[in-house]
């Protein structure tokens, strides 16, 4: 199963990275465009689409919005239209600029005239605008139920005020508090007994060494694409719900000073039945904890229709091969693999439907994460699916986020984490969860790479 943290691990890299090439051709260069790609993702994709891919049948398509229409862009963000709400509260004037660079510019691909360029005219006149240029080929959405909105969001701004106002738990209240993901594959699951997998072992042990009392926070990790794990986990210790974040990915742009201002928290457990989903709450700097694991791309196949183990990507071009889309190691597999592969490979989107394709001799092959074969046999002890020998070199360490501001906490957790990696506490805690173990490696946070470097990450 790709996991929240798995498929942040394998794809927030890729969003995160400095990508060279021509991604964003004619408009590569422009400054506000990396912003707008960020916010985009964080409070338009959901409705809009991926990268803006979207038929337009149940909201707008914005591929359509006219160029020379900059004035109604801001103003249907700024005051709302049809079912859209009004985003000037939520959205800063930057960052509506740097979006309107990004739809504008359809993505990177177009230059910006002058004219609608932000950073060549005057600030946009947002009030009493008609916006009726907009294109009509798009379907109206039913309207929302505007009592039940207005209470909504008032009680959510009570709960808010609530969990803003309170400080999180540290030491001295005798409690650590951890947030892990209630369906978190082989590093963490919710059960009626407790939980289950790596990450619920290791704050148990962080805990029991620290002589405190633990409290778990589970929240629900999403698998659409326009989710933000690490956004999310930013949020989790913003609104102090814990006081560290389990399976954090440590890479480059996922530590640090936020990613962005304000992010909105995932679903969680004992959520207040009023809270607004998409409130946003300011955000706070994250620091992270000595790695406890590094997780690992790995050929997985299937042990009926293949004899002979691969022992490396070459191997694959005898094999039918499966390819994980919008994954890291789908897109090592069809640029490192033989050409065959990138020709013939199976495209599949990624989840636990993936390798029971695998599984049901839909292909031979494919190269994924290795704790989504552990979750995968796991749940099924029988399989015929094998895991080889060959690992592949790019890797990732995880670690507990916490604030950068608890830096009693995180010393006392390094120092436990530390000396449990040399006595090998964590490799029997990982034994336990039924976990393929690496040791973390230096450096513990993987940084940023063009696509040419990742893609050469295997030579």
């Amino acid at each position: 199963m790709v996991t929240r943290q798995m498929k942040h691990i394998l794809l927030t890299v890729c969003v995160l990275l400095p990508w060279s090439g021509n991604l964003w051709a004619a408009d590569e260069g422009h400054p506000l465009l990396d912003k707008g790609v960020a916010t985009y993702k964080t409070f338009c994709a959901h409705c809009h689409g991926l990268n803006m891919v979207n038929a337009g049948t149940s909201s707008y398509d914005l591929r359509k919005w006219p160029v020379e229409n900059k004035e109604a862009f801001y103003n249907s963000v700024t005051n709302g239209k049809g079912s859209m709400p009004a985003w000037g509260d939520i959205i800063l004037p930057d960052e509506l600029d740097a979006v309107w660079v990004y739809v504008a510019s359809r993505g990177g691909k177009r230059a910006l005239p002058d004219d609608v360029n932000p950073l060549d005219s005057d600030e946009a006149e947002i009030e009493n605008v008609d916006s009726d240029d907009e294109d009509k080929s798009s379907s109206a959405e039913p309207a929302l139920d505007t009592d039940i909105s207005t209470q909504n969001a008032m009680g959510a701004q009570d709960e808010s005020a609530q969990l803003l106002a309170a400080p999180p738990e540290t030491l001295k209240a005798g409690t650590l508090k951890a947030c892990l993901q209630r369906n978190g594959g082989a590093l963490s699951g919710w059960r009626q007994d407790g939980g289950i997998g790596l990450d619920y072992e290791l704050v148990r042990h962080v805990a029991q060494r620290l002589k405190l009392d633990l409290d778990i926070l589970w929240f629900e990790g999403e698998l659409e694409e326009e989710s933000d794990p690490v956004r999310e986990n930013y949020a989790l210790l913003a609104l102090g719900l814990c006081d560290v974040v389990a399976g954090h990915p440590l890479v480059a742009g996922a530590i640090g000073e936020p990613p962005t201002p304000r992010a909105a928290p995932p679903r969680w457990t004992d959520q207040p039945f009023d809270w607004d989903p998409h409130r946003h709450v300011d955000l706070q700097p994250v620091a992270h904890s000595t790695p406890y694991l590094r997780v690992e791309m790995g050929i997985v196949y299937n042990g009926e229709r293949v004899a002979k183990m691969p022992k490396d990507l070459a191997a694959l071009g005898s094999l039918s091969v499966g390819v994980e889309q919008g994954t890291i190691a789908g897109l090592l597999t069809l640029r490192q693999a033989p050409a065959i592969v990138a020709k013939h490979g199976q495209t599949n989107n990624p989840g636990p439907v993936f390798l029971w394709k695998l599984e049901q001799g839909e292909f031979d092959a494919a190269l994924i994460n290795v704790p989504a074969y552990d979750f995968h046999k796991r749940q099924n002890p029988i399989t015929s699916l094998k895991l080889s020998d060959y690992r592949h070199p790019l890797a990732f360490n995880i670690g507990l986020a916490l604030l950068e501001s608890a830096t009693s906490l995180q010393a006392h957790v390094n120092a436990i984490i530390e000396d449990d990696l040399k006595n090998g506490e964590i490799k029997a805690l990982a034994d336990l969860s039924q976990l393929h173990y690496a040791l973390p490696v230096a450096p513990w946070v993987t940084p940023r790479m063009s696509l040419q470097q990742l893609i050469a990450s295997g030579s």
